[in-house]
Parts: structure tokens; sequence; C-alpha cells
């Protein structure tokens, strides 16, 4: 994990989770899909809670792709102004 201090101080109860149990479960998880989330949303809420989470992450990145490989977002609208001399 790579953490750092001021989350740890900003998140004390960090210390009440079980290492093995919850912490390093759900930081495999995140790592693996390539998702991160602050400490608190990571170990306050429920094993469905964070499963729903990393849903709505997957999917909003897959969203993002798409749309920036959507051909409908290159199109650049280009207007000319053209006047006889």
């Amino acid at each position: 994990m790579n953490g750092d201090l001021a989350e740890l101080k900003r998140f004390p109860q960090y210390f009440s989770f079980s290492l093995e149990g919850k912490i390093k479960p759900r930081h495999q998880l995140l790592v693996e899909n390539g998702l991160s989330l602050p400490l608190p949303q990571m170990l306050k809420v429920s094993d469905g809670e964070l499963n729903a989470r990393l849903i709505e992450m997957q999917l909003r990145l897959v969203d993002e792709r798409q749309s920036y490989f959507s051909p409908q977002k290159h199109k650049v609208a280009l207007t000319l102004h053209w006047s006889p001399m």
C-alpha cells in the first residue's frame, strides 16, 4: 500500500480495522481493478456498498473511454465567415 502519513492522521480509525480481514483484501481488489479510494471510503462501508462503488467506478471509466474514442467527440465545428471583396 502506498498511502501517505497525512491520510492516516486524518483517518486514525484505520488501525481499528483488521489488516488481514478487511484492509488487505479491499486494497488488493482496488489494485487489481486499477482503482483507488480514500481510506474512509475503502474501509467504512459494507462489502456490498464497496462492490457497488467499484462497479460504478468501472462503468464511469468505460464511459470515459468510450466518449474519448467516440467520433462525435472529435468533430470540430468550423464556421467560415466569407465576404466578397
